[in-house]
């Protein structure tokens, strides 16, 4: 039999346009709106000095944003890929500094001179905008590999300019004020001027640094997005925009106004929303190290090209730790797949990638709560939602990997029924790649003849009559009929957990359950 023609690139089934993306830009708008609202009425816009209640704002704010860093640098020890740990050093930059505006408030630790009370924010905000932008950068395979070897080294250096900066501020409190033109306000704030009068081009410089990065990652983070749905990078993408409208806000208020207030409320609420996308990833994957795994995962497979089989392999043991019942299902799928695809009459090269497919079909279940794929019992029809979406997850995954872009069809279609009442596209009968109907057939078989969490296996001639039961609905009849032959001339164990029912007490079973 010929093989099929190549497949065409994969594209997301479609999703209902219901406006969450105006919805989320007219949300992003609301504080710049606010800001401007409030700066253009002097009236409004009145001085609200108040040292105790900012202190207690930017320390609350601050101490967040240090819980949510230190949860990121946790979960970057046992992930393979950098740019975790450059989104914790981030998250540490803007946090730590930002806890420096708090102590260097009036009567407070750190707040002679007021160096650490005018300077702490931009800083902030610049250094954080750079690791952000660094978080969301592909880095070269030596890069990521140097970084993820010294990273216990670069933590204990950022932190130690941390402590440096936190040294200068108390030892050599006026030094960052005499150097660069401040001057106290009327409103008892603060500005920065020059000659002239105008703007200090260190605090411009800053500004446009930081909205710059910010800008540039939260592109790249909705890049990826449009590759990897997920809520994580929804909040980073928002946590990244927040920081940069909290800088601009800041940068263009007097301080102790009411404007200049919205910024410190615009800082806790980006530590909030990157806290959240966290947390939902976290009851969703029941790990903190897995908090990422989803989003950078494809990035495992850029080096396919070199290290094919070594990458494959390590994504599959990934996939089947995550759930002890299916060991070794994705191996067996591609053995029977390649079987049957050489009684169906494909030539080596097309029972190779027939044999990559299946190993690879259920890659998108590495995105799935491990809650759900290890339920005991039935699942609700909300996680059975979820696990639909495996197919797609896994087509995300692969789908810039060039050498992978002919499996695409057999792994986004495998739950595709004959009859049209399969996931994701309600495809029927020759719509079905002939590819995913084959690894359909040794999904099956492999499922019910292996133990699972929710029921025990069932021998290989009962698999075998399930397999002719559905031949026709679910399953492809052809492809059934050439299986059961080949498994009746090839005969494969398939596991010693498996009851041996001998064939008279099978036919016994069938014809007391066709009398009853």
């Amino acid at each position: 039999m010929a093989a099929p023609a190549a497949a065409a690139p994969f594209r997301r089934p479609k999703e209902n346009v219901d406006g969450r993306w105006a919805v989320w830009a007219f949300q992003m708008g609301l504080p710049v709106a606010l800001f401007w609202l409030l700066h253009a009425d002097p009236l409004i816009d009145q001085s609200r000095r108040d040292p105790n209640i900012h202190f207690l704002v930017v320390s609350g704010a601050a101490m967040l944003g240090l819980v949510v860093a230190a949860i990121v640098s946790h979960a970057a020890r046992s992930h393979q890929d950098a740019r975790v740990f450059f989104i914790g050093l981030a998250l540490f930059s803007i946090a730590g500094i930002f806890l420096m505006h708090s102590l260097s408030t009036e009567n407070r630790l750190l707040s002679q001179g007021q160096a650490g009370f005018i300077w702490s924010p931009p800083l902030c905000l610049a250094a954080g905008g750079l690791f952000f932008l660094l978080s969301s950068c592909r880095l070269s395979e030596r890069l990521n590999a140097w970084v993820l070897v010294n990273r216990g080294r670069l933590l204990a250096a950022h932190l130690g300019i941390l402590g440096g900066y936190a040294a200068l501020l108390t030892l050599y409190p006026t030094l960052l004020i005499d150097g660069i033109g401040l001057t106290s306000t009327k409103a008892g704030g603060y500005s920065i001027t020059g000659e002239g009068g105008t703007a200090d081009q260190v605090m411009i410089g800053l500004l446009l640094t930081a909205v710059g990065c910010y800008l540039v990652a939260s592109l790249r983070f909705y890049l990826e997005y449009r590759r990897r749905r997920s809520v994580l990078l929804i909040a980073l993408i928002t946590g990244v925009m927040l920081f940069a409208e909290a800088d601009a806000i800041m940068s263009f208020s007097d301080a102790w106004r009411l404007s200049w207030w919205l910024y410190h409320l615009v800082m806790a609420l980006a530590f909030l929303m990157v806290g959240y996308g966290l947390l939902v990833q976290f009851t969703q994957r029941g790990s903190v190290h897995g908090l990422f795994e989803d989003i950078f995962l494809r990035e495992k497979l850029d080096r396919l090209d070199k290290e094919y089989s070594s990458v494959i392999v390590a994504l599959i043991n990934s996939l089947e730790a995550k759930d002890k019942y299916t060991r070794g299902h994705s191996a067996r799928v591609a053995e029977y797949s390649a079987m049957l695809a050489r009684e169906m009459g494909y030539g080596e090269a097309d029972v190779e990638r027939i044999e990559q497919a299946a190993l690879l079909h259920d890659l998108g279940k590495l995105a799935m709560p491990d809650a759900i794929l290890n339920k005991p019992g039935p699942l609700t029809p909300e996680e059975f939602d979820i696990i639909r979406n495996h197919p797609v997850r896994g087509c995300a995954i692969i789908q810039a990997v060039e050498t992978l872009q002919d499996k695409i069809p057999a792994i986004l279609h495998h739950h595709e029924w004959v009859n049209g009442s399969g996931y994701p596209l309600h495809l029927s009968g020759e719509q079905i790649p002939l590819d995913a109907r084959i690894i359909a057939v040794a999904d099956v078989f492999d499922a019910i003849t292996s133990l699972r969490a929710y029921r025990l296996p069932i021998n290989r001639h009962e698999a075998i009559e399930h397999l002719l039961r559905e031949a026709g609905t679910h399953l492809d009849p052809e492809c059934v009929a050439k299986f059961t032959a080949a498994l009746r001339r090839h005969p494969i164990p398939i596991g010693e957990h498996v009851p041996q029912v001998p064939v008279e007490e099978l036919i016994e079973r069938y014809e007391a359950a066709a009398l009853g």
